[in-house]
């Protein structure tokens, strides 16, 4: 099973006293110079959290910087907080909220223990319960659209061990409702190509994993079986996928092999990627982390060889593998020179590398953001920082910007640039010139979009 009970809890690992949900006199006339659904370049004050709640985990900025949705805690329970109003629903379980793509419309993942074997499970959309299902796993919205998408298992309960009972799961689509499946990739996002017309997840049928795309039209299985799939990687035209898998490959013994093998052998453990019908990186020791290039001609991944950890591409590039653990690759939206982060001396069972969150359970170490070229020619390399996310390249492939944390706050940095400290940070936006940088932050109880602009003194 991919679920335990520990992952039906909300993602709340960090609380930074939280911000009566005023607006700031400023605000509005701010945000009149931007259109919804178009991320503002314009700073502006958006709400300061009530007193006596506590906003827990990762605060969520709408994509055009106009609205903001948290988790509030307050006494022990949890309350979907969006914009100005804290909702009076009380929740167990609450999960950080998430956009549409034109910021109109924003989800929950919400539960409460109905008795020592039941929950009940609903998706929290606008400040509203939505269905009422016995579980749900990850929710979100098609790209592009306000079309809800969630997992469910009908019937599931929690057993004496702690684990949710192993039941089929349904992959819920607006109003469609898929096949049932022996296992998901239910608690991770599908993947979504640029126009949403394309989602691309993993189900289990028998021991074998298949890859699921999700159209408009509906649900449709790969003929392809693997190994459990850790991670999904999908074209931003949605024509071609990938997917990084570790296990023991069960094809052989449903008589059909895998990758060369043949029906009877003695199955084999693998942790690869699997694109077009066969192995990418299979000089390695083991691979995972996949992406593809703007274009979908290239993938880039992580690589494990000699007990180090580097990044290559299906075209050859590939860096010397130096590190313990390297974040997955981030692309140039121009080209196909990379970016990514490398950590040494942090704490990760070896076991737990290509496992799509292993970012997040990596404790401690000093980590470097590394830029190559289509190469793999070193284009710049920082000096050693503390926790790096969200490696995000301006339009034109050519400004990098990035948060750090170091325990006590957040920092933009951007080229020479680094700003002050921030409680909370959000997703990074570059305007279309990448002359200048948006996103959220919190200062005390404030939650704000602010705009970093770019540096001019060299002009």
């Amino acid at each position: 099973m991919i679920r335990s009970i520990l992952l039906g809890l909300p993602l709340c690992f960090s609380s930074i006293a939280a911000p009566n949900a005023v607006v700031s006199p400023g605000t509005l006339a701010a945000l009149q110079e931007t259109v919804r659904g178009e991320t503002s370049f314009v700073s502006a004050e958006l709400v300061t959290i009530p007193e006596g709640y506590v906003a827990m985990g990762e605060v969520s900025w709408s994509p055009d910087g106009q609205r903001v949705a948290y988790v509030a805690m307050k006494d022990g329970l949890a309350y979907p907080a969006i914009d100005d109003e804290v909702h009076d629903s009380d929740f167990l379980f609450l999960e950080r909220p998430v956009f549409s793509s034109d910021s109109e419309h924003v989800v929950f993942r919400a539960g409460e223990r109905s008795s020592n074997t039941k929950e009940k499970w609903w998706p929290f959309v606008d400040g509203k319960k939505g269905k009422k299902q016995d579980w749900i796993g990850s929710v979100q919205f098609r790209t592009g659209t306000d079309e809800l998408v969630y997992w469910t298992q009908p019937g599931a309960k929690i057993e004496k061990s702690g684990a949710y009972n192993r039941g089929k799961q349904i992959l819920v689509s607006g109003k469609k409702k898929g096949k049932k499946w022996e296992d998901a990739r239910s608690l991770e996002p599908i993947q979504f190509s640029a126009d949403g017309s394309v989602g691309a997840t993993a189900v289990m049928r028998g021991y074998e994993w298949h890859l699921l795309l999700v159209t408009k039209k509906g649900q449709e299985l790969s003929d392809e079986s693997m190994p459990m799939v850790m991670g999904i990687a999908l074209s931003p035209d949605g024509s071609r996928w990938a997917a990084a898998v570790s296990g023991v490959d069960m094809s052989v013994y449903s008589g059909k092999g895998f990758g060369g093998g043949k029906p009877g052998e003695r199955p084999k453990s693998v942790s690869n990627i699997r694109m077009d019908g066969a192995v990418v990186g299979a000089n390695y020791d083991s691979s995972g982390s996949p992406v593809f290039s703007h274009d979908g001609a290239t993938l880039a991944y992580t690589y494990l060889k000699g007990g180090k950890m580097g990044v290559a591409n299906t075209e050859g590039m590939e860096t010397k593998p130096e590190f313990g653990f390297v974040f997955p690759p981030v692309f140039q939206p121009t080209g196909y020179g990379v970016a990514f982060v490398g950590n040494n001396d942090g704490e990760l069972g070896k076991n737990l590398r290509w496992f799509s969150r292993a970012g997040l359970m990596l404790v401690g170490g000093t980590n470097h953001v590394v830029q190559v070229d289509d190469m793999g020619v070193e284009v710049s390399r920082t000096e050693a920082l503390g926790v790096v996310r969200d490696l995000t390249f301006s339009a034109d492939g050519e400004q990098l910007a990035f948060v750090v944390g170091d325990g006590k706050g957040w920092k933009v940095h951007w080229g020479e640039q680094v700003s002050e400290t921030f409680a909370r940070v959000g997703e990074l936006h570059f305007d279309a010139g990448g002359t200048r940088l948006a996103f959220g932050t919190q200062v005390g109880r404030v939650l704000s979009w602010t705009v970093m602009p770019g540096d001019t003194s060299g002009e």
